[in-house]
């Protein structure tokens, strides 16, 4: 698929670039919808056509080395990667302090998901919401334990 119709087919704000030998969607790199923007509007500049294959990395079978769209120079070849079993206070760490948007999820150092900022900053607002909202039903007698009987709504009344 031409980099044109990934970015009119798909709202995302970045794409991960894997080579997929085999399936195994080993992790090359990410290229954010920003970069992506740009390097589809300079190569029109440069003459390439919606038609023109390209590469994230290495070449195209069978093209000459003029003749493809190169993109290995707009995307972040070295992503920051995690663990699937990193704790969460090191994955918020991980946001805090090298002010990345996203994390890529690798076992292996085959892709297996991405974790973006916001998602993850919306997942604890959420939860603390949630938390005070129990809080308060908890503390104005308004909440019942759905076992009155069970040890963990024992000490409501």
């Amino acid at each position: 698929m031409h980099p044109d119709e990934i970015l009119k087919r798909f709202t995302f704000s970045g794409f991960p670039v894997v080579e997929d030998a085999n399936f195994n969607k080993k992790l090359v790199g990410f290229i954010s919808r920003a970069d992506l923007t740009r390097a589809v509007k300079i190569s029109y500049a440069d003459g390439f056509e919606p038609s023109t294959p390209c590469s994230f990395y290495g070449s195209p079978a069978n093209v000459d080395d003029e003749e493809y769209l190169k993109l290995q120079s707009y995307m972040d070849l070295h992503p920051i990667k995690v663990d699937p079993e990193v704790p969460l206070d090191v994955l918020l760490d991980i946001f805090k302090g090298l002010g990345s948007g996203y994390v890529m999820v690798c076992k292996s150092g085959i892709l297996v998901g991405i974790v973006k900022k916001k998602d993850m900053t919306e997942m604890i607002d959420a939860a603390i919401s949630s938390s005070r909202a129990i809080t308060s039903s908890v503390l104005s007698g308004r909440y019942v334990g759905k076992e009155r009987d069970s040890p963990r709504s024992s000490y409501v009344q």
